[in-house]
């Protein structure tokens, strides 16, 4: 019914409101008081809420409202209002609106109960993956509480506790150095850079088509990860390799045509990005330049993801800790690591204790 919004002010300071409607003759009227406390503006939320219960400011119910007609004509449009969503995530979403639509048509918001919502998440698990119904949920889930914020239902039916989530398999694909060297045999020349730092940094898509050669540090023998392409919006080192560090510096000094392979000369508006076109911008997708690689090395399940997951597995099979993994990885918690790659840990401890009956 009331809801508190933070805005930042421009000194940096925190601005707490606290938002509410009224039912006039006239309308709907918004209405909101802000506090610099966020205490304060909670038990504000607190008394507006008793004072609308009590028709205090003319608070009348919502009509019924179907569910497909809200996410239609409500919630979509606050959710699409968000300029920050990326065009992918926008879409996994609108999908994920249509898979509920399909199932609670027309049924009414304030029917839908818990069990309901634990009927679908077992329905939809014998038709998709368990990643994609765990989406349907969290679409759901928004939906819901969109829903009570905005007073059309009076108590949220997603109740996470008891509805949960399904358990999502960790894919655990990585290169072995056989079909690294498979790989490298069957790339262009363009192909066998881009492959080779993947393999010896791990940068994410993003952080790859960012890199600048000024993020690289010959005399102490590390490369920044800037905090602005990083994932977790926290900069981070990675050592530079002897491998890594002869294919920067054959990059620094040539550039190789993305399309022919043909080397060059790296010329002065080339100088900016490590991996760029002929004008000197940055390269902004790397798939198809990996895909082409892959197939025509005979392999499968390759990605951009698996030089990452490669570069983790073997500093794992190492006896790197976890901590330094994460940190080379930027990864925003060692836990991400362990959940990741512990089986390759239990592994490693399997070899070592078999090494033991070794005469």
């Amino acid at each position: 019914m009331a809801s508190i919004r933070t805005r930042t002010l421009k000194d940096g300071s925190k601005s707490y409101e606290v938002c509410f409607r009224t039912y006039t003759a006239n309308g709907i009227e918004y209405r909101s008081d802000s506090f610099r406390n966020k205490e304060q503006a909670k038990r504000r939320r607190a008394e507006i809420e008793q004072q609308l219960i009590a028709n205090k400011y003319g608070w009348v119910e919502f009509k019924p409202v179907s569910f497909s007609r809200f996410v239609d004509e409500n919630y979509m449009p606050a959710y699409l209002d968000n300029k920050a969503l990326k065009p992918k995530t926008v879409k996994v979403y609108l999908n994920a609106c249509n898979h509920l639509k399909k199932y609670f048509q027309h049924r009414k918001m304030d029917t839908i109960t818990t069990e309901d919502i634990m009927l679908f998440k077992n329905t939809r698990a014998k038709e998709t993956g368990n990643r994609t119904v765990n989406i349907d949920l969290l679409t759901l889930k928004q939906i819901c509480d969109h829903a009570i914020t905005n007073s059309y239902i009076k108590n949220n039916p997603y109740i996470s506790k008891r509805i949960g989530k399904l358990p999502e398999n960790v894919r655990e694909r990585y290169l072995t150095v056989e079909e690294e060297k498979q790989l490298l045999d069957n790339a262009t020349a363009w192909a066998q850079y881009v492959i080779t730092v993947c393999l010896q940094t791990g940068l994410r898509h993003n952080e790859l088509s960012n890199f600048l050669f000024s993020d690289i540090n010959y005399t102490n023998n590390y490369i920044t990860v800037r905090a602005e392409i990083s994932k977790n919006k926290k900069s981070r080192t990675i050592p530079i390799t002897s491998t890594l560090k002869s294919a920067l510096q054959f990059l620094s000094e040539n550039w190789i045509n993305p399309l022919t392979s043909k080397i060059m000369k790296r010329q002065e508006q080339q100088k900016r990005y490590v991996f760029c076109n002929e004008s000197g911008e940055r390269i902004k997708s790397f798939k198809k330049t990996v895909t082409n690689t892959v197939r025509k090395a005979g392999l499968k399940d390759v990605s951009m993801h698996t030089f990452r997951k490669t570069l983790a597995s073997r500093l794992v099979q190492k006896g790197i800790s976890p901590q330094i993994v994460a940190e080379i990885l930027g990864h925003s918690s060692t836990q991400v690591t362990i959940k990741h790659y512990a089986f390759l840990n239990n592994q490693t401890k399997q070899e070592a204790m078999l090494k033991l009956n070794t005469p």
